[in-house]
């Protein structure tokens, strides 16, 4: 950001170069699995038109980069087992590690290994020499690996991170007391997300893949590098979102694009052909035209929607309301107060917005409680304050003016912007608080 300050658009020039990263990873890996670069070009194809990375490589979402990483650990995985050699496995520890420090779903590309050079590499009969390189391959990556990982472990940040991630995962001491009827509804709203996001044409390629003679191992260790983590998730997950499934459901376009490149091969007319992509492909392209033109009414989940576009924890309304924080700090210092911690969509924004600019003192507030803190208070007599609202609903009891909300998507939460004045306050009880709810209101 020292070079481009605007977030928004560093972000997304690393979410678009992911992409390209993941497009790269999948023609490799297709073409070396099935030994032709025609499967490559179909795989890459694919996944230009895959609704789910095109939602997600828009946006600054960790999921981007951590479907890149996954992918090359997928094609150095079988790179290693055609090849053993030591820059391999050294460029697969670092990019595992690279995976692991950016989400914890790195580690799958760790545990697969193992099997995945079991599969790749089996024949007739397999020596015990064979077996032993294949753990000492493992353990290289692995080390390597864990040594990245120690980054995470020595930041003070990483309790933080610990707490955040059990509200997404049950811990070991809790997965054997999980109802049954949880992990169901895991699985069935995990498979409902796939079909949703990859088509039904996509998934009927998937199944004939297995139906093609050839490949068979290649085909294997796709469908693990999928199926595994979804099964995790399914088994272990406590807040689950569709874009979980990015990662994973990557693999399986190596596996349609083998149907559909086998499928076109065999096809002597090119009208049979046309007609055959455009039963593959159109619901997907039609999926995709929604997204760029009219993503509030997408047919995609309807949780992406609500956190993307319609709900709170989208993104509306911060552009503007950055640029009214922009504009009132040019002139004095001003108190920004948001709503919420770690992780928090307001401050995050601010911060990364403002980091650098002396004239903007952020507060974040874990909850907008009924009396404003003293720290805050004390502020007033030397500055404006402005307080950021995004996921409460409700209007603060704090003695404010509305400047501005906006809404979010098509739906019926907003984000609000209010001048907080506590010169109303400082002689009043709570319960004689007045609320002026005047100030501009915006719609969008």
């Amino acid at each position: 950001m020292s070079v481009l300050p605007n977030p928004v658009a560093c972000g997304r020039i690393v979410s678009a170069g992911s992409g390209l990263v993941t497009a790269a990873g999948l023609f490799a890996a297709s073409a070396l699995a099935f030994r032709d670069i025609r499967y490559g070009w179909w795989t890459v194809i694919l996944f230009i038109i895959y609704p789910l990375a095109l939602v997600l490589n828009r946006m600054a979402l960790y999921e981007s980069p951590a479907g890149a990483l996954y992918i090359w650990c997928l094609f150095l995985a079988m790179a290693l087992a055609k090849t053993a050699r030591r820059e391999i496995a050294y460029g697969y520890g670092l990019i595992a590690g690279a995976g692991i420090l950016n989400r914890a779903s790195g580690f799958f590309a760790i545990y697969l290994l193992l099997p995945s050079l079991v599969i790749l590499g089996l024949r007739n009969s397999v020596g015990l020499r064979r077996v032993f390189s294949w753990v000492i391959w493992t353990a290289i990556v692995s080390g390597i690996a864990g040594l990245c990982y120690l980054v995470l472990l020595l930041s003070p940040s990483f309790p933080m991170i610990s707490v955040k991630n059990r509200e997404f995962v049950y811990s070991i001491g809790e997965l054997f007391r999980v109802p049954v009827a949880v992990r169901m509804v895991n699985t069935v709203r995990l498979t409902d997300w796939m079909v949703t996001y990859l088509t039904w044409p996509a998934i009927l390629a998937i199944f004939s893949a297995f139906r093609i003679s050839g490949f068979f191992r290649g085909k294997a260790v796709f469908l693990l590098w999928s199926l595994v983590p979804l099964s995790v998730l399914a088994f272990a997950g406590r807040t689950l979102y569709p874009r979980y499934i990015y990662f994973l459901s990557l693999p399986l376009l190596p596996l349609i694009a083998y149907s559909a490149g086998t499928a076109a091969a065999g096809l002597r007319r090119k009208s049979a052909l046309i007609l055959l992509m455009l039963l593959m492909i159109m619901p997907a392209l039609y999926t995709d035209l929604k997204i760029l033109i009219d993503m509030p009414h997408a047919p995609i989940p309807q949780e992406d929607r609500y956190q993307y576009v319609n709900g709170w924890p989208a993104g509306g309304g911060i552009r503007e309301i950055m640029a009214f924080i922009r504009h009132e700090s040019e002139t004095e210092k001003i108190c920004v107060i948001t709503e919420g911690t770690y992780g928090s969509l307001p401050t995050t924004a601010v911060e990364l917005y403002y980091f650098q600019n002396p004239n903007v003192i952020h507060k974040a507030v874990r909850q907008i409680t009924p009396d404003i803190p003293d720290d805050i208070i004390s502020l007033a007599a030397d500055m404006p304050l402005y307080l950021i609202v995004n996921r409460s609903q409700e209007d603060p009891a704090w003695p404010v003016e509305l400047v501005a909300r906006y809404r979010k998507g098509s739906g019926t939460d907003f984000i609000r912007l209010y001048r907080v004045r506590p010169e109303r306050y400082r002689h009043l009880t709570h319960s004689q608080i007045p609320f002026d709810s005047g100030g501009i209101s915006l719609y969008i």
